[in-house]
């Protein structure tokens, strides 16, 4: 049996494994560890479908004569996924606004594929139990189902959605694909909002515990997007201002401190708030905002 591993043949010793699934499980597991995810996989020519491994793990090793495998580091079988649900909520959003129920009922064959996709590739946008995000909504709603044309109102509705979905979509596969100008950017914002992070223990004496919550979650929400899009920098730059350890250690950091401030807003306590803010959120920010990089021109992911 030859197996071939991105167009190059592999050595592989068969021990007590008699049938293609088992075989497949252990490469599997080798590429996994190796950070590699298999995507394409074809068996004597023959395209065999993942998603549906009964009809094929049984076949006996004996009857193979070639496995060739297509695998992908992480980062891009994510960025191949959100380009694809990308696409899939345009044409959505496309066949809705031209109300092109022929496109729509085409469409509606993939709700569910794209349903149990969602999880994999955008885990951070959804909630598989809750389901009450803009995707779910879209791919969960009777019209979407069914390919039919909604009513004026719900069609607003959903339109609304599906703008949404298609915007955070693009978004998170811009954090892979243009990691520089994303991190950049974000760096940017963080060191505009500093000076009025470090103002919100003044806010919440004045009683205005509203803006001090709204100036902190626009903070945080750019300390996590910057976080995301940091390890795609490090995948991309020849030389690295950061190790994944050291990310991973502000991470920690940033994510215990983040927790205490949750904590001390339960609690009303402003004296907490704002020596957390001042004393512990704006300095690991400023610190991980000194190995940002400038934004470069252009990169290939």
């Amino acid at each position: 049996m030859q197996v071939l591993i991105n167009q190059k043949q592999v050595d592989v010793e068969l021990e007590s494994e008699s049938t293609l699934g088992e075989v497949m499980e252990g490469i599997r597991g080798w590429l996994n560890e190796s950070q590699l995810y298999i995507t394409d996989v074809v068996v004597d020519d023959e395209g065999v479908q993942l998603d549906t491994p009964h009809t094929w793990e049984q076949t006996n090793v004996d009857n193979v004569g070639t496995i060739e495998i297509r695998a992908l580091p992480a980062w891009e079988v994510r960025s191949n996924g959100l380009g694809i649900l990308a696409q899939y909520f345009s044409l959505l959003h496309e066949a809705v606004e031209q109300r092109d129920e022929s496109r729509l009922s085409q469409l509606a064959a993939e709700a569910e594929t794209i349903s149990t996709s969602l999880p994999t590739y955008a885990q951070d946008l959804v909630d598989a139990e809750k389901r009450d995000d803009p995707l779910f909504r879209v791919v969960d709603a009777p019209e979407i189902r069914e390919g039919r044309l909604p009513e004026d109102e719900r069609r607003s509705r959903l339109l609304t959605y599906l703008e949404q979905a298609v915007t955070l979509l693009k978004s998170r596969a811009r954090e892979i694909e243009e990691p520089f100008q994303e991190a950049g950017a974000t760096a940017q914002m963080l060191r505009g909002l500093i000076p009025e992070m470090n103002d919100v223990s003044v806010v919440l004496q004045r009683g205005d515990d509203g803006r001090a919550m709204d100036m902190i979650v626009r903070f945080t929400e750019l300390v996590a997007k910057l976080l995301r899009v940091m390890p795609n920098v490090v995948r991309v730059d020849a030389e690295p201002r950061l190790s994944r350890e050291q990310l991973e250690r502000y991470g920690s950091e940033l994510n215990a401190t983040l927790e205490e401030l949750v904590g001390a807003f339960n609690a009303q306590d402003s004296v907490l708030i704002g020596d957390l803010v001042e004393y512990e959120l704006v300095p690991k920010i400023e610190e991980l905002l000194e190995h940002v990089p400038e934004p470069k021109g252009s990169e290939s992911s």
